[in-house]
């Protein structure tokens, strides 16, 4: 229901075509409409089709954009503006041209293209729908009449004025959307590792205690990493916790679980509804991404210990922190390098060996 919030403005244009394809209906079936407007038939059954079609595909666009994600979805939607304004132009022929009743409604295609491209939207729509006036005006094909002069002169003006106008709003509420997107983002983000902070660890903690879910934490070291700082500065040690981020985010992703930094260097996952088996092969995921990872001149690997401790029913938080925790330094005690399960097994680094040995072989004291 969240992600549907953020697609407000786009529920709200699909309901317009909806409604403008009523419209189609209405011109199609009802005689005396047809009649007022002497219609053709053949041109409005046309239209009525394209629209219809063109109406499913936004919607299973809209629907694939929200629940996925899709790029593709997005353009689609982005590309329907310009459908908009056909179909709008198609609407006005059939029923009066610069007369016609309709003829407000191509203020919302300045609005929607306003919505994606702000200003520079707002002007190519509003001179593309100026435009569309004066072709139609000029294609009548008989005298203007003073009533035919005033609505297109009042369409020119208004259209201008609604363009104007609009593409200034929808421009300061984009940006306004945009700084409060940023804010949150930086209130949730650790701004080195570019992974969720501690606060959205908290957070996420609670919400799956309040909600019972099944669940599994993981606490995460970087072996040695104080003596990394000391011998190699700050700078090299930030460094490495940025590089390692990148490898965490892509490991845990591919489970589906969140990544956070906990502070200095500790990190933390949380894997919903997954299993020991699970974790095992995300754990030996980053210790293989690890090894291939060297810094300072290849002179340089780095390893990490873990403790993980699935959510027991009735667990607060501090409770369930408290044992993962404890398990990744009971993970420490017992050399480093390795994971230590809530059942009370234990995954070592596989390729721990060739680790210790290239250490020495560029003697690296870590």
């Amino acid at each position: 229901m969240n992600k549907l919030k953020g697609y407000k403005m786009e529920w709200a244009f699909s309901f317009v075509r909806w409604f403008l394809l009523g419209i189609c209906v209405v011109l199609f079936c009802i005689e005396p409409v047809q009649a007022f407007f002497h219609l053709e038939r053949d041109s409005v059954s046309a239209l009525f089709i394209i629209s219809l079609c063109y109406i499913l595909i936004t919607q299973y666009s809209l629907w694939k954009m929200i629940t996925e994600g899709s790029h593709t979805a997005k353009q689609i939607l982005q590309i329907g503006v310009c459908f908009d304004f056909l179909v709008a132009m198609w609407l006005l022929i059939v029923t009066g041209g610069v007369n016609s009743p309709l003829a407000p409604m191509t203020y919302l295609v300045i609005m929607h293209a306003a919505f994606y491209w702000n200003i520079k939207g707002a002007i190519i729509s509003t001179g593309s729908v100026i435009a569309g006036f004066i072709i139609i005006f000029l294609l009548k094909g008989q005298p203007a009449s003073e009533s035919m002069l005033f609505y297109f002169f009042l369409h020119i003006g208004l259209t201008a004025i609604v363009g104007l106008f609009g593409g200034l709003i929808v421009a300061r509420e984009r940006k306004h959307f945009y700084e409060k997107a940023t804010a949150r983002k930086q209130v949730r983000i650790d701004y080195l590792t570019g992974l969720y902070n501690r606060r959205c660890f908290h957070e996420s903690l609670r919400r799956i205690v309040r909600e019972t879910k099944s669940c599994i934490l993981v606490m995460a070291d970087v072996d040695h990493f104080k003596l990394i700082n000391d011998q190699y500065g700050h700078v090299m040690g930030d460094l490495v916790l940025k590089e390692i981020g990148k490898i965490l985010a892509e490991c845990v992703r591919k489970e589906k679980g969140r990544a956070f930094r906990y502070g200095g260097e500790e990190f933390a996952f949380l894997f919903p509804n997954a299993n020991h088996p699970c974790i095992k092969r995300v754990i030996e995921k980053i210790y293989k991404e690890l090894a291939g990872q060297t810094f300072r001149d290849n002179t340089l690997k780095v390893t990490m210990s873990f403790g993980v401790a699935r959510w027991q029913t009735g667990e607060r938080e501090h409770e369930w922190l408290e044992r993962a925790d404890s398990l990744l330094y009971k993970a420490k005690n017992q050399g480093r390098n390795r994971a230590v399960f809530d059942d009370q097994s234990i995954f070592v680094n596989p390729v721990t060996k060739r680790i210790e040995n290239y250490n020495i072989q560029t003697k690296i004291t870590i």
